[in-house]
């Protein structure tokens, strides 16, 4: 068996996560933010994006989709998808 046929048996439980950007923040979430850009790329750099990594129970698991949601035109959480 090669790595490849290995790889393809192996199930990698996807997890929804929904967190509030207050948690981000008091996570001290991203710790190397560049200068915010002009509109209209101008993103909050809280939000997360598709490849970054968060650790739940105690493993690193890959951002694979994100949904803000935002009430009022605030962003109050994100939904994202993550696995690994």
């Amino acid at each position: 068996m090669n790595a490849d046929e290995l790889a393809r048996g192996i199930y990698k439980q996807p997890y929804v996560v929904i967190i509030t950007l207050t948690q981000i923040t008091a996570a001290g979430w991203p710790e190397h933010a560049s200068a915010a850009a002009a509109a209209p790329f101008d993103v909050d750099p809280r939000i997360p994006v598709i490849g970054d990594v968060t650790i739940i129970k105690g493993s690193a698991k890959t951002v694979k989709a994100v949904d803000p949601v935002a009430v009022d035109d605030e962003v109050v959480r994100v939904k994202m998808i993550v696995d690994g």
